[in-house]
């Protein structure tokens, strides 16, 4: 699922349309690096118990790694 994001977002940049999120080139993100964004924005977002991982993971990454 985030190689999924990632590589969309990166074809979004590449076809000179808004990107979802831009993270730092070479930046690795490792297990808990997800699961902490996605908490943080369950709490953000104060999310329902159903909300779907994706959508947190989506609108955290957008959150963590705005486009500027």
């Amino acid at each position: 699922m985030v190689h999924m994001m990632v590589s969309y977002s990166r074809q979004l940049r590449q076809e000179n349309l808004q990107p979802l999120f831009c993270p730092p080139q070479g930046q690795a993100i490792n297990i808990d690096d997800l699961v902490s964004i996605v908490r943080a924005e369950a709490r953000r977002q104060d999310a329902r118990p159903d909300a779907l991982v994706q959508d947190l993971l989506l609108s955290g990454f957008a959150e963590e790694f705005p486009c500027e």
